[in-house]
C-alpha cells in the first residue's frame, strides 16, 4: 500500500472507529499524525496491507475512547504469529563427554537468548 493511499484510508478508518476525530483534531494535527503513522510504520516494515488491515482490526476490537498513538498502533500492526521459526536438531548416536558438554552449553545459549 502506498504512503498517500494508506494516509487516506488512515484517516477514513479512524474517522469510522471514533467519529469525533475530525472535530476534535484540526486539519494540520490530522496531517502530523498520518505523517508520523507512515513513518513509523515503515520504519517498522509494518506497511503492508496485511500488517495494516491486522492494526485495523484491533482498532475495532481494542480501540478505547481515543485514537491510538503511534507507537500503539504499530504494536497492533504486529502479527501475533512467531516470527522465527525454530525446528529440533538430530538425534546423534555417538557422542562424546565434550561434544556432549558443548551442545549443552549451545542449547543453553539458544534458550536464554530467546527468553
Amino acid at each position: 500500500m502506498n504512503n498517500e493511499l494508506f494516509a487516506a484510508e488512515l484517516i477514513n478508518q479512524f474517522s469510522g472507529i471514533w467519529p469525533s476525530l475530525r472535530a476534535t483534531m484540526r486539519p494540520e494535527d490530522i496531517l502530523q499524525y498520518q505523517a508520523q503513522m507512515i513513518t513509523a510504520l515503515t520504519e517498522t516494515g509494518l506497511n503492508t496491507p496485511e500488517a495494516i488491515q491486522q492494526g485495523f482490526r484491533k482498532a475495532r476490537t481494542q480501540g478505547g475512547q481515543y485514537l491510538p498513538s503511534v507507537p500503539e498502533f504499530v504494536r497492533w500492526c504486529k502479527s501475533s504469529k512467531p516470527q522465527k521459526q525454530y525446528s529440533q536438531a538430530p538425534m546423534l548416536q555417538h557422542i562424546d563427554q565434550a561434544k556432549l558438554q558443548r551442545y549443552s552449553e549451545i542449547s543453553k545459549n539458544l534458550l536464554e537468548s530467546i527468553k
